[in-house]
């Protein structure tokens, strides 16, 4: 019976072989002696007349060595965390001997802010948290 085999080089060869011939006599036939494994019978179902068979290679070694991860040098950065202060706004006023309230801190002059939002003070300024407007601080 013929078969067409497909070398790994892209060479297409058409191969006359018995049918009682395993597919290791075959594979050492086209390797030329090179040590190839194979013992299946060519005249089982599997492969008929003018069937096509593919040549693979093996192939060698593997992935390399695992990597070791990397030691770090810093500590990691610690995110600020916001203190949240009790009855807050107890701080925006105080109330006078006479019974008025008084307003400790400034309202944003911005009209898109309204009445009652107050500036957060800082060091160097004074900062509206709505319409981010800066105001430096006079002494």
């Amino acid at each position: 019976m013929q078969i067409i085999v497909k070398r790994l080089s892209g060479k297409v060869e058409a191969v006359t072989v018995s049918e009682n011939e395993t597919a290791g006599m075959l594979m050492n036939r086209l390797s030329c002696g090179k040590l190839l494994a194979g013992c299946r019978i060519l005249g089982c179902n599997e492969i008929i007349v003018d069937s096509t068979l593919f040549e693979m290679g093996g192939l060698e070694g593997g992935k390399n060595k695992k990597s070791k991860k990397k030691d770090t040098s810093k500590p990691k950065h610690k995110k600020h965390v916001n203190k949240k202060v009790k009855l807050a706004c107890l701080t925006h006023y105080n109330v006078t001997s006479a019974g008025k309230v008084e307003r400790l801190r400034k309202c944003c002059a911005n009209k898109k802010c309204g009445v009652a939002c107050f500036l957060a003070q800082h060091k160097d300024r004074l900062t509206c948290g709505k319409c981010h407007t800066h105001i430096p601080k006079t002494n």
